[in-house]
């Protein structure tokens, strides 16, 4: 079976389409953070526009992604491990 490159990459793109808003639903059913959600939701919109971008390949857009989700998932964690600052300043008297 031979699959030429343009149907290859129309069907890649169909599949990111699909696959992060799907993410991006899981992400804000599960995680309550709204830096989190907005980076979900801010892949779902600017990853379609950039795979349909001339010039712009799949493997630069996965490059993309990852960097993205490492982004996440350390912004994540400093959000669960950060220290509160006071909320009252404390009087002496």
């Amino acid at each position: 079976m031979l699959v030429n490159v343009f149907t290859l990459k129309l069907f890649m793109t169909r599949v990111i389409m699909i696959v992060f808003p799907v993410l991006t639903i899981v992400g804000m059913t599960f995680v309550s953070s709204p830096v989190f959600v907005l980076m979900r939701v801010s892949m779902v919109v600017f990853v379609p526009v950039l795979v349909r971008v001339v010039g712009i390949t799949m493997p630069v857009v996965m490059r993309v992604a990852v960097s993205m989700y490492v982004f996440m998932i350390v912004t994540v964690f400093v959000f669960f491990v950060h220290v509160d600052p006071p909320t009252q300043m404390v009087q002496f008297e």
